[in-house]
């Protein structure tokens, strides 16, 4: 099986147990399990992750799961991996 994929950065807020606002940046990584055009693809996941850059999440996307599973939703993706890189943490969906 071959893979392709394309990245994007997002920054966000939100709000921690406690009240307390924070923010947090993400890589994103989509992956297609079919051999086409990269940039469009790209493209489409630009579109997606620009719905939540520097914005404050709401309280059903603070997790780094809930964000790859929304964006993976918005794609005809096979995965999405959203990772906080600086921290060693991050999650994966899958289709």
């Amino acid at each position: 099986m071959m893979l392709q994929y394309a990245d994007a950065v997002i920054s966000c807020a939100h709000e921690a147990h406690g009240g307390v606002m924070h923010g947090h940046s993400y890589r994103v990584r989509a992956f297609w399990d079919t051999i086409i055009d990269v940039t469009a693809r790209k493209s489409a996941l630009l579109h997606a992750c620009a719905v939540l850059d520097h914005t404050t999440l709401p309280v059903y996307l603070t997790r780094a799961e809930q964000i790859a599973e929304n964006i993976g939703d918005s794609l005809d993706c096979c995965s999405v991996e959203v990772s906080r890189p600086l921290e060693g943490l991050g999650a994966r969906w899958l289709r």
